[in-house]
């Protein structure tokens, strides 16, 4: 982690700068070890970017299956996630956080994050009362009634969500500091439970702003982590999230291999989950017969007949008319095969 830390610029691992300059970060360090009479490897001479990415690889790899390693190097993924410029590093961190949530058993879409968010004011206030209970500020054990309200003080902290993604990592920071110090058992194994529930309310912000990344490629691997995590229902998510509504017709994704994406998604669906929405948008039954009968891509019309048929268990025909007969008798009648 210390060669990411350096070249990405983040002091003691904890401290983040405004921004990431690799190219200036690693000119840098390799000047400072000049006057020792070393130098840096020449990957991260020739690309920082690319160094930065690769170490952030090897973090994760070394970190899965040890929630404390997992929980030491999330906050570097989410810092990635929500600060570098390089949709590369991006994709990379963000799969990082997929391969963490299977570790730790997290599904973003049953995942229930906390409702309002919290002002910097209260953020602060918070924070104080954490620091005021950590590990290292305490001069004597903590009593039984002291303990039980620092479980207490756990639990709120993050049964509100965080006013900014930044102050979701300075929290998950903190946790893990406090969990590595911490010389009571008990105390020990609730930072734990808390510092889980941190890394759940964290990922799942940056897979959701991920979603609305101006970059189809991060959107595209976002979308693919949210699914392989979260199975069936994460489609009905990803297509309110994907798509927007114009009069009384959803719009879908303008770029056609995110269409591509859905399709292959839908092809996974059988029965009662074809016919599920998330908080009012379009069913993924509804997204393969608009495929069907109103994308510019014939290929992709192609496609979700295919998978419409599959889905609804019907002999494959290329005929869109099948589609449109079942469509006005089930769909819009309100019965089902």
């Amino acid at each position: 982690m210390a060669q990411f830390d350096i070249v990405s610029g983040l002091q003691d691992g904890e401290v983040e700068p405004a921004r990431i300059d690799y190219a200036g970060n690693v000119a840098a360090w390799n000047e400072r070890l000049e006057v020792s009479g070393s130098e840096v490897e020449e990957s991260a001479l020739e690309n920082p970017s690319g160094f930065a990415r690769e170490k952030l690889r090897l973090m994760v790899d070394l970190a899965r299956g040890d929630s404390f390693d997992i929980a030491a190097v999330t906050p570097r993924l989410l810092f990635v996630t929500f600060l570098d410029e390089s949709a590369l590093n991006r994709i990379e961190a963000i799969e990082g956080l997929g391969e963490f949530l299977a570790d730790l058993g997290i599904d973003p879409v049953a995942w229930r994050t906390p409702g309002s968010a919290r002002t910097s004011a209260m953020r602060s206030t918070l924070m104080a009362r954490l620091d005021a209970m950590a590990p290292g500020s305490r001069e004597q054990p903590l009593t039984e009634s002291a303990r039980s309200g620092y479980e207490a003080l756990l639990r709120e902290v993050v049964a509100g969500r965080m006013d900014t993604p930044a102050a979701d990592r300075a929290l998950l920071r903190r946790l893990t500091r406090s969990w590595r110090d911490e010389p009571d058992r008990r105390l020990r194994d609730a930072l734990r439970e808390t510092v889980l529930v941190a890394i759940g309310n964290a990922s799942t912000r940056a897979l959701s702003a991920s979603l609305r990344s101006p970059d189809i490629r991060v959107r595209l691997v976002a979308s693919d982590v949210f699914f392989r995590r979260g199975g069936a229902a994460a489609l009905p998510v990803l297509l309110q999230r994907l798509s927007r509504t114009a009069g009384a017709r959803p719009e879908y994704p303008e770029d056609a291999r995110e269409r591509r994406m859905l399709l292959r998604m839908c092809a996974a669906l059988r029965g009662e989950a074809l016919f599920v929405s998330f908080e009012g948008g379009p069913r993924p039954i509804d997204f393969l017969h608009d495929t069907v009968v109103r994308d510019e891509v014939e290929g992709l019309r192609f496609v979700a007949l295919e998978t419409m048929a599959r889905c609804l268990d019907r002999p494959i025909s290329f005929d869109p008319a099948w589609a449109d007969q079942w469509w006005r008798e089930f769909a819009l009648g309100g019965n089902r095969p």
